[in-house]
């Protein structure tokens, strides 16, 4: 789907919600889009969502559908549904000490989550 095509039929009645709700989560979605997992998604969640939209919430994944948890954290993702048991856990610990994360991304996820909870 092309960016036009997006904006001007897909995009904005999600963007009416968040403009108008100001919810505290978003979900993103399960699918693809344009063969980058939403949940991996630096366009949707981080440029779209939080720059162009102002959403500060909480973005979580949908029920299974974190592809990859470490570039969902680099690129906005914020909590994993459900949790994998500490598997990923790891590998983000793993990221950070082999310089594939930084940590502010991490640090970022953690204090909306909190902020969330709290």
């Amino acid at each position: 789907v092309d960016e036009r095509t997006l904006r001007e039929i897909y995009l904005p009645a999600f963007e009416l919600a968040v403009a108008r709700a100001q919810p505290w989560t978003v979900m993103c979605a399960y699918n693809r889009l344009n063969g980058v997992h939403c949940s991996d998604s630096h366009w949707l969640l981080t440029r779209v969502l939080r720059e162009e939209w102002g959403f500060e919430g909480l973005v979580i994944s949908d029920w299974g559908g974190t592809n990859d948890r470490v570039a969902g954290v680099r690129n906005g993702l914020d909590l994993e549904m459900p949790s994998s048991g500490g598997l990923n856990d790891k590998r983000l610990v793993a990221a950070i000490e082999s310089g594939a994360l930084e940590p502010r991304a991490l640090d970022a996820a953690a204090t909306r989550v909190a902020a969330f909870i709290l």
